[in-house]
């Protein structure tokens, strides 16, 4: 904005008419609407007078955009993104645990009955999880399809500063996982050595991989054009139809039933969970050509 424009909003967001504005800097109302325009600029001791009756900085009426500035989260956009965030990031990070807990109960030589029920229940946490923010983050998009940013850039630089020590902590644990498996092996022989061989690491990845996770999906909160931008490609697809949209469904129907199979008829418990990777693969796959042929 420029700063007219960054006057004018200042003005009739006060309720003032360019009259009682000029009254206020001792100035002519043509002065004011020349300001307004850009036509003219005001000297130094007037736009500090500005910078009093409004409360703004001079950099923000001069060079920034005071319409963003004064913006506020009145739909509570930052609290649902968290959320968001958080479930999803929770939720793979219980899908790798429960694939770490598997590897532990089948190295320490629990009951596999046992062990197969809680692997199972953490999976249908993760599911749940998963199925209550995706449909409350649909249902809040359609209700909310284009949002005016408003996080203040003092709200982003902080983020920014801190996001890299978050990725590195996310990282380190994946790479402290692979330090302590090396350190696992050296252990003599035993049913403890057995259990955590494998599970530790996928308990690090698990964690690790959740903390990056959160951290991405934050960054993504506050690139608010790119919110707008996705809803209304995704408009435009909805009205437009997708050829390609069936076999999202299909693609996880036919992952969740070869993980099934392959866990009770063959005992595969181990190995069957990739079996969601794959999927996951195969409709990012699917995804991208959908958009290629979109475009």
């Amino acid at each position: 904005m420029s700063f007219g424009e960054n006057l004018q909003f200042l003005r009739k967001s006060r309720n003032m008419t360019q009259e009682d504005l000029a009254e206020s800097l001792n100035v002519s109302r043509q002065s004011v609407s020349k300001w307004e325009s850009d036509g003219s600029f005001p000297e130094m001791d007037k736009i500090m007078q500005i910078c009093q009756i409004f409360s703004c900085t001079m950099d923000t009426l001069v060079n920034g955009s005071v319409e963003k500035e004064s913006a506020e989260d009145k739909i509570g956009y930052d609290k649902h993104m968290t959320s968001f965030a958080r479930y999803n990031s929770a939720g793979i990070g219980i899908i790798i645990g429960s694939v770490a807990f598997r590897s532990f109960g089948d190295g320490f030589k629990l009951n596999d009955t046992l062990c197969n029920m809680a692997f199972l229940v953490l999976i249908l946490v993760a599911v749940m999880l998963f199925v209550i923010c995706g449909m409350t983050h649909e249902n809040f998009k359609k209700n909310n399809p284009e949002i005016t940013p408003f996080y203040k850039s003092e709200q982003v630089k902080s983020f920014e500063s801190k996001m890299p020590v978050r990725m590195a902590v996310g990282i380190g644990l994946i790479i402290l996982g692979f330090i302590l498996t090396i350190g696992i092996d050296a252990m003599e022989t035993s049913r403890l050595k057995d259990a955590l061989d494998g599970s530790v690491f996928l308990f690090c990845v698990a964690i690790g991989v959740t903390v990056l996770t959160y951290n991405g999906m934050i960054k993504d909160k506050f690139d608010i054009e790119k919110y707008n931008n996705e809803n209304k490609k995704e408009e435009k697809r909805k009205k437009s139809g997708s050829k390609y949209a069936k076999w999202y469904g299909i693609i996880m129907i036919i992952a969740t039933m070869v993980f099934f199979v392959s866990g009770f008829l063959f005992e595969w418990w181990e190995y069957s969970w990739v079996a969601f990777v794959i999927g996951g693969l195969l409709c990012g796959i699917v995804g991208i050509v959908d958009k290629n042929d979109e475009e």
